[in-house]
């Protein structure tokens, strides 16, 4: 780990350049140094975990969406097939219309002007 590394060379900087106690200081140093290597573990575990939280709930949130979009489209197909069908049932009685007006127009003239009043 490139962070670990700088931790490492900056204790050995500020370590005491003296041979006593140089044991206890690398000893301290190493026990910082896992202290910190822990931490920053302990941080990428829970920026981890969090990231595959966020994809969980992304993922959980497009199939609602493609749930949706199916049952639209469907609701769409239904009230596209309700409205053909008023279409056609429109269509059928304005011709009915027309023939019942064609028919009295022929009966009218059969009768004749004289008795339609």
């Amino acid at each position: 780990m490139e962070i670990e590394s700088q931790i490492q060379e900056l204790l050995r900087k500020e370590s005491p350049r003296q041979s006593v106690g140089k044991d206890r200081a690398d000893n301290d140093r190493e026990v910082f140094v896992d202290s910190v290597r822990d931490s920053i573990q302990r941080v990428a575990n829970k920026s981890v975990a969090e990231v595959d939280e966020l994809i969980a709930e992304l993922t959980q949130f497009r199939d609602r969406l493609q749930d949706d979009s199916k049952r639209m489209q469907s609701e769409f197909a239904r009230v596209q097939s309700e409205i053909d069908g008023y279409t056609r049932t429109n269509e059928a009685a304005w011709e009915s219309l027309n023939a019942i007006n064609q028919s009295l127009g022929q009966f009218k003239r059969a009768v004749g002007p004289s008795q339609s009043h």
